[in-house]
């Protein structure tokens, strides 16, 4: 098991500009308080996360085999099981709106995650939680409907 993060620190090197990981962690305050984020890390298997990496979320095709953990892969192209795609949406929703960050994949596959997968009572536990530990809740865990306004 290892530490995911759900929106990429690759995505944020990008955005910011900082260069690599290690000048990213040494050099630029935002980068380290971005992706010391609770909201966007959860553990994961570490192999699949190896091969996950980078990849953008989005929808896939029914012919398009499931493989590690119910999720579906191809290329860079990742759809999450149904289960947790609302997780993922809030997520990559609440990053974009925390921290200007560019929304990853579809803003409609990530609306329509969120409607489909409400979110359940663990995840509600866990946002409060992280609330507590780090000051902040995500407002789209609280308030689902707050993907429609974007």
């Amino acid at each position: 098991v290892t530490d995911s993060h759900i929106y990429a620190n690759a995505w944020v090197r990008v955005y910011l500009d900082c260069g690599t990981p290690r000048q990213c962690r040494n050099e630029n305050d935002l980068y380290k308080r971005i992706t010391s984020d609770l909201h966007n890390i959860v553990p994961a298997d570490s192999r699949f996360e190896l091969k996950r990496k980078n990849a953008h979320f989005g929808e896939l095709g029914s012919e398009v085999e499931v493989e590690d953990c119910g999720f579906r892969r191809s290329f860079q192209l990742l759809q999450p099981p149904k289960d947790i795609k609302g997780d993922i949406a809030r997520a990559i929703l609440y990053m974009h709106e925390a921290y200007d960050l560019p929304t990853r994949g579809s803003i409609v596959d990530l609306k329509n995650w969120n409607k489909a997968d409400r979110p359940s009572e663990e995840e509600i536990a866990r946002n409060k939680r992280i609330g507590e530990i780090q000051g902040n809740e995500n407002p789209f865990i609280n308030n689902p409907e707050k993907a429609d306004a974007l």
